[in-house]
């Protein structure tokens, strides 16, 4: 080479000062940019003589710098330098933060590509309808106006759903004859107003439970794929949905974007002055507040009744939010709280002023917005509700219909016929079978204070319910919930007999509609709590009544359950574990995150209301007391639930 012979050697486009970062850099030595002038010449002369440990160094240093206020001459230099991991680190750093970007007047050095990511991601923290506003700001600001394919494209993955019926005709509609004249745009807007006027049309109802249809498949069908000769079409592994892919398009994208978990309280009755409230309160800050964390160990080996002394301690101020109140105002207790997969909140039955009743609503906390929906069969009050999967038949000519009804595992018990079986008339027929998200309804109290036995099922996309297989007893009082597609329903207040709580454990199959009994729980009990998590059940609380003497006349006496146990539905046992820290009968229970939280209801040594709420650790078999509702908020038979809500609630 012609240098090695030249005592001084000109590097052409690289700084002395770059050329000394870089060898600070590839010698181990302290480097420190003090400046963004040393790190973008560093990261010029890095680049230039291709030194790859020099600019990945550069790189961490780079972003680290990264704000909303110099997201551009970043960008800028990112693509300059071609800093290809850079690049797509603040792609994403846009996309979470682009409101903040836009505050700062930085909309218009934003890419086409790189604002079509953000209307297609979930993690935007914005609203639907400032998305929107901004999207039409930048094809303005950078002349795209004319050009229609580009803003049909844009302004598709706008989710028109989101945004409230006022703002679609008064600022969608307004913001551009395109919007009334192209036949995409207007279609989206008005199956979106559509979704809003009548929330119960066939067409919102499939929007509202595409993502439940879902057609599911085992290994063993997958074996039996690779192991036969099957068309390509008939085998389509990308075909999930129970709707074609035309189908699948037209459908409306109704998810929240970069959603918050939250805990709704719903309703419930005051034991100080019997009344019922309609209020609902989310109450997340009350479970995260540092100050009413108190776990002290030694309280795990005390007796609970050492605890229970004070129960009205609030542990600092009211940190509720109160987000709604339930369809029409109207004050309700011990009613059923079900939230399916596309994240609607169904409310159902419940006691009212007048007793029992059987209406449903459905609350979609995109818009906080209730819809009622069609009445169960049944008034019924203190029942358990819950949502599973069914299997149905996509009827096609002579392929799926009810005499396919059994999959391939039971077409033939007879051993002597394996000759006639026929895989791929099995497989074709399994491509048939679909899974669609019901609700159900079992037992519960009626109006005039006697137990139900009866089930019924709940068909979202045809707003209707219809009678299933009745529970073996009447009962009230019981619990519930839902683990491997089937629901597990215990205890409860059985064949109208009010002081004899029933240890009884039943598990009903929603594709055979069947009820089966399991292993009896270790002590009789009503009025509890039960949750699933860790492949096991748990049972919480509740009460037992025992003889009283009262006035030369003998009375039944509530208890409380002081014991806590779990069942291994592949043990079929039941495990005795910690007990509680708190009591809580007619309470109610829900997981969130590693945790089982226990919420209301009475504590009836003291006949008061329970303030205190319990969270319990599964994994560790440890109790705490992690927060204390106000003591105004003493409420038994409330509804809960943890769903997902709107980043701007708070």
């Amino acid at each position: 080479m012609r240098e090695s012979s030249l005592k001084d050697i000109e590097l052409k486009g690289v700084t002395a000062l770059g050329l000394q970062k870089c060898l600070d850099i590839v010698y181990g030595s302290p480097t420190t940019f003090d400046s963004y002038a040393q790190l973008f010449d560093t990261i010029a002369a890095s680049t230039h003589l291709q030194c790859l440990r020099v600019v990945a160094f550069c790189e961490r240093h780079f972003l680290g710098r990264l704000t909303c206020q110099n997201v551009h001459k970043f960008l800028y230099t990112a693509r300059l330098y071609g800093l290809n991991d850079a690049l797509a680190h603040i792609d994403r750093f846009i996309v979470n933060n682009l409101a903040q970007i836009v505050a700062h007047g930085l909309l218009s050095f934003l890419s086409y590509d790189q604002l079509l990511q953000c209307l297609r991601a979930d993690s935007v923290r914005m609203r639907e309808i400032d998305l929107f506003t901004l999207t039409w700001q930048w094809i303005n600001e950078n002349h795209h106006d004319s050009d229609v394919s580009r803003i049909r494209h844009l302004i598709q993955h706008i989710r028109f759903a989101l945004i409230s019926p006022s703002d679609l005709v008064r600022r969608v509609q307004c913001a551009s004859k395109l919007m009334t004249h192209d036949p995409v745009l207007k279609r989206q807007i008005d199956r979106a107003l559509t979704y809003h006027v009548l929330p119960n049309d066939p067409f919102s109802l499939a929007s509202i439970n595409r993502s439940l249809c879902t057609q599911k498949r085992s290994s063993s069908i997958h074996s039996i794929a690779s192991s036969i000769q099957l068309d390509d079409d008939e085998y389509d592994d990308k075909d999930t949905t129970s709707y074609t892919k035309s189908e699948s398009n037209d459908l409306m994208n109704i998810n929240l974007r970069a959603p918050l978990k939250c805990v709704l309280t719903l309703g419930g009755r005051q034991m100080a002055q019997s009344l019922l409230r309609a209020e609902c309160y989310l109450i997340d800050r009350i479970l995260t507040n540092k100050r009413h964390h108190h776990q002290h160990q030694q309280q795990q080996h005390q007796h609970c009744t050492t605890t229970l002394t004070s129960d009205d301690d609030s542990g600092g101020g009211d940190q509720r939010r109160h987000l709604t109140n339930l369809p029409m105002s109207t004050p309700m207790s011990h009613m059923q709280c079900v939230l399916i997969d596309s994240n609607f909140l169904f409310v159902l039955g419940g006691c009212t002023t007048l007793g029992a009743t059987n209406v449903a609503h459905r609350y979609d906390p995109r818009l906080n917005k209730w819809t009622q929906v069609a009445s169960m069969l049944d008034k019924r009050a203190s029942f358990v509700a819950c949502s599973l999967y069914s299997t149905f038949f996509d009827v096609n000519n002579d392929i799926g219909n009810d005499s396919y009804s059994n999959d391939c595992n039971n077409d033939n018990d007879n051993d002597n016929d394996d000759d006639d079986y026929n895989f791929v008339d099995c497989f074709r027929n399994y491509k048939r079978r679909r899974q669609k998200q019901y609700l159900f309804a079992f037992g519960g109290q009626k109006r005039d204070g006697t137990a139900l036995s009866t089930s019924e099922k709940y068909d979202i996309n045809e707003n209707k319910w219809r009678r299933m297989r009745s529970m073996p007893h009447e009962r009230y009082g019981h619990a519930g919930c839902t683990m491997d597609n089937v629901a597990y329903v215990s205890g409860g207040v059985v064949d109208n007999n009010l002081f004899a709580a029933d240890d009884h454990l039943l598990v009903y199959l929603p594709d055979t509609d069947e009820w089966e009994e399991l292993r009896p729980m270790s002590v009789a009990r009503a009025w509890h709590a039960m949750c699933a998590a860790h492949g096991r059940l748990y049972v919480f609380g509740g009460s037992y009544s025992t003889p009283h003497q009262h006035q030369q006349h003998q009375q039944q006496q509530q208890q409380p359950v002081l014991l806590c146990e779990y069942y291994a539905p592949s043990e079929d046992q039941w495990t005795i574990v910690r007990p509680m820290l708190n009591l809580h009968s007619e309470a109610t229970c829900f997981k969130l995150n590693s945790y089982i939280y226990v919420v209301g209801g009475q504590n009836l040594q003291t006949k008061r209301a329970q303030t205190r709420i319990s969270r319990y650790d599964y994994r560790n078999d440890l109790w705490e007391t992690t927060g204390h509702l106000p003591p105004t908020f003493g409420l038994i038979g409330m509804g809960c639930a943890v769903l997902d809500m709107p980043s701007f609630v708070y």
